[in-house]
């Protein structure tokens, strides 16, 4: 597993987090969703946070995926009404 510096880490969530509001966006078009690396990105990303010290960037990093977390939520969600919907 790659390990990423604290300004990587926190470039990927921002980008992640951005991918996944787009994907909300984009679900409710009736949009394809290509979510195939996604868990391997916040796996990579996960390993990097558990390796970092200082309590200032932790908390920033923990606050950016609270706010990932909650839109992968919304995100599943989504997915399932979606799904359901259709059924």
């Amino acid at each position: 597993m790659d390990e990423l510096s604290i300004d990587e880490v926190k470039v990927r969530l921002n980008n992640i987090n951005s991918y996944v509001g787009e994907c909300l966006i984009r679900i409710n078009k009736g949009e394809f969703l290509d979510l195939s690396n996604l868990n391997d990105q916040i796996t990579t990303i996960c390993g990097s946070i558990d390796k970092i010290d200082n309590s200032e960037d932790k908390k920033l990093v923990s606050d950016l995926m609270a706010d990932l977390v909650g839109r992968l939520d919304r995100l599943e969600i989504s997915i399932k009404d979606k799904q359901e919907f259709k059924a």
